[in-house]
């Protein structure tokens, strides 16, 4: 790309950040509303310039706007109160998502996304702090998708070597986090971790380490209570060179929702060494 093009994306980039502030004093909740990434799956059909997302849908209703390029899409879904962007990065990653042949994607079905959910428990009646990193698996034969458990991280939990999961439990299909549970923030497993004959249903077979083991045998012996989920971020490895954290801002503004919140440059070395350090990943 001439450097031309990335002067005018950084401009266009920063004129956009001032404009949301200017729209929160001018504009009426109803905007704000409309310009809100209200779901996970709303944020992917932004990104990859769908023709139905609810924002064309308004754009076109109420302002008679038929053509939106993908890259102002694109960039309302950037965190604008953020200070400290990387510019550089920031247009080098626009102009891959605007210019690449072919332009890439993101798949609601592909692995390489997790939802990085921060959660509250109680362990021998003491409240506890964890983080469960969750990805969308399908079955190759029937298709169907389901959110399953990769990896377990939390202080409470041990690191016996030669702990093994205490429970004969037989894997049962049936047994699943729905695709749609993000809508819900993940509520569907305070039942899930409650099902302790199981267990084993919820979670990635290979990924079953001392910290996997610990939990599940703590969920089964009633020591650990799962309780809520805090907070939830995602993280994308879809992008070739690129990893990004989204995050839900709650505010009255046009940009708010699930916004990129993170950009990191990469090679595909560092990002397996995400998926190890970042993501716990096996």
């Amino acid at each position: 790309m001439m450097i031309g093009k990335y002067v005018s994306l950084c401009f266009s980039l920063l004129l956009l950040s001032r404009i949301s502030v200017a729209q929160d004093i001018l504009f009426p909740y109803q905007e704000n509303f409309a310009w809100q990434v209200k779901q996970i799956d709303e944020f992917m059909d932004r990104f990859n310039n769908s023709d139905y997302t609810p924002i064309r849908r308004y754009l076109r209703d109420e302002y008679d706007m038929d053509e939106v390029s993908r890259l102002d899409l694109v960039r309302s879904l950037f965190n604008m109160e953020k200070q400290d962007w990387n510019q550089k990065d920031v247009i080098q990653f626009l102009g891959q998502i605007n210019d690449s042949l072919p332009p890439p994607y993101l798949d609601f079905y592909d692995r390489d996304w997790f939802a990085e959910l921060d959660c509250t428990g109680k362990y021998q009646n003491q409240q506890v702090d964890f983080i469960l990193v969750l990805s969308l698996q399908v079955d190759e034969k029937t298709k169907a998708s389901r959110w399953i458990i990769n990896s377990v991280q939390g202080d409470f939990l041990p690191n016996d070597t030669t702990m093994t999961f205490g429970v004969d439990s037989t894997y049962d299909a049936s047994k699943t986090l729905n695709p749609a549970s993000f809508g819900t923030d993940f509520m569907a497993l305070v039942d899930a971790l409650k099902d302790t004959a199981n267990l084993e249903s919820y979670v990635v077979p290979q990924n079953i380490n001392r910290p996997m083991v610990a939990f599940l045998n703590q969920l089964h012996q009633r020591e650990l209570i799962f309780k809520q989920v805090d907070h939830i971020t995602y993280h994308f490895l879809q992008i070739d060179n690129w990893i990004f954290q989204v995050q839900d801002f709650h505010r009255q503004s046009t940009n708010s929702g699930w916004l990129i919140n993170s950009l990191i440059a990469v090679n595909e070395e560092e990002k397996n060494k995400y998926r190890r350090r970042v993501l716990h990943l096996h």
